[in-house]
C-alpha cells in the first residue's frame, strides 16, 4: 500500500531524512520537494540506490514563502 507524508518544519530538522528512509527500488518513494538542498542532503546520507526515489522539486513561489516565514513555528 503507497504512504503520503506531508512534512513541515524548520529547515535541517531531518523531514526528508524521515520520508526517504526506507525507499527502496523494489519500492520506490516520489518525493515532491519544496525546500532547496533537502534532498541531496538526506540521499548522501541514506546512500539511496539508483530507482529508489522519483524525484521532483517545487520551489515554494515568493507570496508563500513570504507567508510561511511569518508563521510561527
Amino acid at each position: 500500500m503507497a504512504r503520503t507524508y506531508l512534512i513541515s518544519g524548520p529547515a535541517g530538522v531531518g523531514k526528508t531524512t524521515f520520508a526517504l528512509a526506507d525507499a527502496t527500488p523494489e519500492h520506490p518513494v516520489a518525493y515532491k520537494g519544496m525546500e532547496p538542498g533537502g534532498f541531496d542532503r538526506a540521499a548522501k546520507r541514506l546512500k539511496l540506490s539508483e530507482g529508489a526515489v522519483i524525484n521532483d522539486y517545487y520551489p515554494i513561489p515568493e507570496e508563500l514563502d513570504l507567508l510561511l516565514s511569518a508563521m510561527p513555528t
